[in-house]
């Protein structure tokens, strides 16, 4: 009896060859007021709902190694690099013998997010903002500052704040 050690691999041989644009453009801040001026200050529910499991979703994301972060056992780290649902043109069909797309050279964006803040990091009352109002019992303050232990980096907090409803009006 003859044994041989032997690996299998999987091998995918291009169909077809053609220039698309895909990946993720960078964030352009000034496209933000005007957008919510015409959505009149508020977020439509269909972006909500995406936003809600964006940097979980396997369709927009994927785990990837810590860049920037020191501390990797207290880091999660998340690269964006667009999904086919965003490219154009889209794959041509017809091809069944090719179902796999692979695409070369697109930007992306990673980010990464530590599970705590560093004692020298703080927020001003400036930085937090209640969601909510005196309708509510319970609301939700956020808070957002730049760090200043990691520069271009944001510090971002969640607390639940109590309100008393205003009964009488």
């Amino acid at each position: 009896m003859l044994l041989v050690n032997t690996n299998a691999d999987v091998v995918y041989l291009p169909d077809a060859t053609y220039y698309i644009t895909s990946g993720v453009g960078v964030f352009n801040s000034s496209l933000v007021q005007p957008y919510l001026a015409v959505a009149n200050h508020s977020i439509p529910y269909g972006l909500h709902s995406l936003l809600n499991n964006f940097v979980v979703n396997t369709e927009f994301s994927v785990q990837a190694p810590a860049v920037s972060c020191l501390d990797k056992s207290n880091c999660d780290s998340y690269l964006l690099p667009g999904c086919l649902g965003g490219s154009a043109p889209w794959p041509p069909g017809g091809s069944p013998q090719s179902p796999v797309v692979a695409i070369w050279n697109a930007p992306a964006v990673q980010y990464e997010f530590r599970n705590s803040i560093d004692s020298s990091d703080h927020f001003s009352q400036s930085d937090c903002d209640i969601i909510g109002n005196h309708e509510y019992i319970v609301a939700v303050g956020v808070c957002i500052a730049e760090s200043i232990v990691y520069p271009g980096s944001l510090i971002v907090c969640k607390v639940t704040v109590s309100m008393y409803r205003n009964i009488g009006n």
